[in-house]
Parts: C-alpha cells; structure tokens; sequence
C-alpha cells in the first residue's frame, strides 16, 4: 500500500491521516491468523491445492476423508504401544554399528514439528523409532543430512517398521548432486531389505556439497514412520542376517519372562480392537485412494480469533478499547460496501478483496510506479514505499493514474505492464545529455531522456558468470548448501544465478554488500545506489573478478588476432563496439606483452574490462 502505517501503532500517524484504530483494526486480522507450526525448529503450515478436475466439495470430501483415515491410524499406533508395553515388554533395537556406509538415525535428523518416539514394533535401529501420530499432516518432516567425505555413487535406502496401520504411500525428497528426486514408501509393506530397509535408488553425492533425504508427510494417509537413512557406496557389499533384528530371539536369549494368563487376555482384547478399526481403515483406503494433493507453504486461522485492543502508546499490557477488524479509511470511499467480516473468520480474505479493490486509490498506483521505477531508474513517485504526506509528490499524476487504470483494465497482469512501458517511446529514448534540457530539468524528472542506471549487484555477478561462460543454470532445488548449517562460517562457491544465492540475515555474499543490496530484513522499494572506493577496490583485487576474467580470457585466446577479436571481447563484455581509440589502446597493451605471456595479457584486458565503469553502467 506504500504507507508507513507502523508509525501508528503507538499513536495516530503524526503527518498521514491514519489513526491508532486504523491500525489495531489490521492487527487484529493478522492477530487472528497463525503462521507458524510452534515447535523447537517452528515449521511452516502448508494448504493442500486443488486437484485438477475436481470441485472445492470433491476436495472437502477427500481431506475429510483423509483426517479419518489419520485418526483411525492414530488410534491403531496407540493401540499397538498399549500391546508392546503389556507386562511393560519391549522390542528391541538394533546396533547400526551392524550396518555399513553411512547410517544416520532419527536422533540426527532435523525435525520439524512433533514425532513421537516408540519402541512397540521391533526390527529398529538404534532405541527408538517415532512416528507423526497420523496427524497434522504436511506440517511434519525429517530431514537427514548425511555428511559426504568421499564422493561417488550411494544407494539411499531408509529403514522403518511395517504395520497395518503405516502410510501406504510415504513421500521421500531425495536432493543430490545431479537434482531432486522424489519416491514414494508403502510402510505397510514388510522392508525388503534384511527385513529392515528398502532401496531408494542410487544416486551421486560429492564430498561438502548440499545432500539431504527428507521423510515427508504431506498427503499421506495413516501413520509414517521415521527410524534411519543409510547411504552405501556402491563398492561396499553389505549382509546382515534377517533374525539378527528379530526382537522375539533376542527377547528370548535375554531371558524375558512369558506373558500371564491376563496379560494375554489383555493383548487379545487389544488385538480384537485393532483388527476392528484395521477393518474399516481397510474399507476407507478402498473407497478413498490416497491421491497426491500438491501444497503451498501457507497461512491458516488461529484457533483463537477475535478483534484487538487498541494499545496505549503501543505498550503491549496497556490496553484500550477493542478496536473490530477493518481496514484504512483514508483508502476507503465513503460510498462503497466494505467486505464484511465473518465473526468465525480471520478478515484475511476480506483483506485482499480490500487490498485489490478497484476503488482502493492506492494499491494499483504503488504497483506501476514500482514497476516504472525499476525499468526507468526512478518511479513517477521517488519514494516508492511513501505514499503519504512526508512522499514525494508524484511528477506526472495524470500518467500514473492512467496506468494504474490500465493495469487493473489488464487483469492486474505485471507482465503486461511491462511490456506496454518497455514498447514506449518513453523507454526507448537515448540516455545522451542536452544543454539546453539539463538547464531547464536537471534531474531528469521529465523524463526527456532515458537514466543512466547502474546494474544491480545480482546482475553484476551474474553477467561476469555469463560472460566467463561459468553461469550455472539449473533451476530449482536447494539454495543453502548445509540446510542446517544457515550462515555459521558459510562458504559461498555457488556459480548459479544469484536468486539462488542464499542471503542471510547476518552473512551475504561479499558483492551483494559492496554494490548495495537490499536490507533483507526491511521493505526496501528503492535500493541506495552509492559510490564507494571500495567498489573499484572490489573489481581490482576481487578472486571472484579475477577468476572470471581468466575464463573469459580462456574463452577468447585463440580469437585475439587482428582488431576483430578486440571488437568482440568489447561486444562480449560491454554490449557496445568499441572507439576507434579504445582499439589502438588495447591492441598497444597486448602487444607489450613477450608472446608468452599473451594469455596473461588477455586475462589482463579482461579484468580491466570488467572493472569498468561501462561494465557496471546502462547507457
């Protein structure tokens, strides 16, 4: 809405009509809507999408009929631990030491949300197995992290303990060094492998690169099971006997002592019990395949929703009176019908109705001066996030009115936009100075010329890849290498583009803080665009620079003949044909190096090509 409403969360707006209940009226919206999963890593909630062909009832039916069947596997688990701890008996668990290559057990796997540990069914590894409870489904996953110190070939395998009552179809993201490769387990199913595992495939991991087998529950139908990952070199030959994790042996060596007569009664009731609701979690699987539902990392209501108080001078126990859910006035005409909120309902629907309302007066303007901003160097309004009073007026009111109506007029469609400004004259001038204009607009503010715009810091990293020939340009996956590492100590070698690049809230890469890039932890609509000596530092002594100028100047060797290959380097690196003068220059420089040397001459040029203020600069 590029207003500065936070300021009146202690007061009314000091300059902009907002008042403090404009404020607590929005909060209570967002007070009413949970975003997190609490938990000791909080994970995010996830909203099941449509299925295609289906209508919203179909999916209402579905989901209904998948939380019954989660329930009814619920009810099936607790039972199961009610038989494993009659007589207080336990299964018993494996050593791993048994097992080769790389085992990880569910004690290291990073967890989000609650499993619950067990140990009612044997043949686990280690002491313990855990389990989601068949609920909260798509809110919980394991992830393991293996740590790869030779690189090669690895057949994944994971290990659970099978059940009547287990997910018939467990998803298991599986990210190596060539991709993301997703599997699916029936955990019904007894494990193929010693009984204990089943095989994933195989796949090539290197050594401190990014790898990760997560065990999700999106989707799923009954309990999931989560107890170990094992990743075995392709070279490595392993056997282990299939009664060495057959907990009835080993209870009997230990000399455990037999069940009573009511214990046994016991386990017979329980099992009459189990077979009951096993019968009709049956009958439910039969009539309600699982099917995969794609999610989205979402929002949901909170259990608790309601209306705010108004917080005097924005003290957290210094209530007022409660303010009812809305929105800003000053962005509201008087005579039109706001969406109403629902009493059982957070107003976040209600929200965005308001938010891309065609008779909201702010949304549509804020949106296309963004987008005029970032294709022209400067928006119509230069403070891109103030719309207030303390903002600057807007240059041309009329044009930023008329293309907010035809934004809305094209569906709201950025891309349209786009390409509407990008065809207009406006756009396609030159950027080339005039006397007798400067004179009368010093700062360009009518636009009678195109601004000379510095590339971003992404762009500039992402050109000198391009260039050098070393972009990487795989699309998707994970960003951070270690994903439980975050930003201790990280080592940014990514050669991908840098959307990619993770940026941390306390570490980012050395170039995006050279050539000013955004705050991550603020809204920032205009980036600052300063000149520092340390930016021309950076393109001098920078590894990065100097390695992509050597694969830049390893691409061109062998076409710096004549006058033509310094013509094309030029084009390569700078997008222009170079001055007559510029071609006497570099030829001079290359030919004072001894004939060994060329390579190192040509790498030179390159680097100072680089370094350029033309590099970095759109005419």
């Amino acid at each position: 809405l590029g207003m500065t409403l936070g300021c009146a969360r202690c007061h009314d707006h000091k300059f902009d009509p907002i008042p403090a209940r404009d404020y607590y009226a929005m909060a209570g919206i967002f007070g009413s809507t949970q975003s997190l999963v609490p938990g000791n890593v909080s994970g995010y909630i996830t909203q099941s999408l449509r299925l295609p062909g289906r209508s919203e009832a179909d999916m209402i039916a579905i989901e209904e009929a998948n939380e019954r069947k989660a329930a009814l596997a619920g009810e099936i688990a607790k039972i199961e631990d009610q038989i494993g701890n009659v007589g207080k008996t336990k299964s018993k668990g494996v050593d791993a030491a048994k097992f080769g290559g790389i085992v990880i057990d569910d004690y290291d796997a990073k967890l989000v949300g609650f499993w619950q540990s067990s140990t009612s069914v044997g043949g686990f590894l280690g002491d313990r197995y855990i389990h989601d409870e068949g609920k909260l489904k798509g809110e919980k996953r394991a992830i393991f992290s293996p740590k790869i110190e030779r690189g090669g070939l690895y057949e994944v395998r994971v290990s659970y303990t099978p059940g009547a009552n287990r997910a018939s179809s467990v998803p298991v993201v599986i990210h190596h060094q060539d991709g993301r490769d997703e599997r699916r387990i029936d955990q019904t199913a007894k494990p193929t492998i010693d009984g204990s595992f089943v095989s994933l495939g195989t796949y090539r991991f290197e050594a401190d690169t990014e790898a990760s087998i997560t065990i999700e529950t999106a989707g799923t139908d009954a309990v999931v099971i989560v107890d170990a990952v094992q990743l075995l070199p392709t070279d490595t030959q392993v056997n282990v006997a299939n009664d060495d994790r057959n907990p009835s042996s080993e209870s009997e060596s230990d000399g455990e002592p037999m069940p009573s007569e009511e214990e046994l009664a016991k386990i017979a009731e329980l099992e009459n019990q189990k077979k009951s609701l096993e019968a009709e979690l049956a009958k439910l699987r039969e009539e309600w395949p699982i099917q995969d539902v794609d999610v989205a990392m979402s929002v949901k209501d909170a259990d608790t929703i309601g209306d705010t108080h108004l917080l005097i001078r924005g003290v957290v126990r210094n209530h007022g009176p409660i303010v009812p859910r809305g929105f800003l006035q000053v962005a509201t005409a008087e005579d039109r019908d706001l969406p109403e909120i629902p009493v059982d309902e957070s107003g976040r629907l209600q929200l965005a109705q308001w938010i891309a309302s065609e008779d909201n007066p702010l949304t549509s303007r804020v949106i296309v001066n963004r987008i005029w901003h970032h294709l022209f160097g400067s928006g119509i309004v230069r403070t891109p996030d103030n719309f207030g009073v303390m903002g600057e007026r807007p240059s041309h009111p009329e044009l930023l009115d008329h293309l907010a109506t035809k934004f809305m007029e094209d569906g709201w469609s950025m891309k349209s936009m786009i390409r509407h400004l990008m065809l207009s004259s406006a756009y396609r001038m030159s950027s080339d100075s005039h006397a007798e204009k400067l004179a009368v607009d010093v700062e360009n503010r009518l636009f009678w010329r195109m601004n000379r715009k510095r590339l971003d810091a992404e762009c500039i990293r992402d050109a000198m890849l391009f260039i050098s020939g070393q972009l990487d340009g795989t699309r998707g996956g994970l960003t951070i290498r270690k994903i439980e590492q975050y930003d201790l100590d990280y080592e940014f070698n990514s050669l991908r583009r840098s959307v990619y690049v993770p940026n941390f809230r306390n570490s980012v890469l050395d170039i995006f803080d050279v050539f000013d890039m955004a705050n991550p932890n603020l809204v920032v609509g205009r980036r600052t665009a300063s000149v520092r000596p340390t930016q021309s530092l950076f393109m001098m002594n920078s590894p990065f620079v100097v390695s992509q100028a050597k694969h830049t100047a390893d691409m061109w060797i062998g076409k710096m003949e004549d006058e033509s290959g310094i013509e094309g380097l030029y084009r390569s690196i700078l997008g222009r044909r170079p001055l007559p003068r510029e071609v006497e220059l570099s030829s001079e420089y290359l030919d004072g190096f001894a004939p060994d040397q060329r390579a190192l001459a040509i790498e030179s040029l390159c680097h100072s090509l680089f370094a350029s203020i033309d590099f970095r600069t759109l005419y």
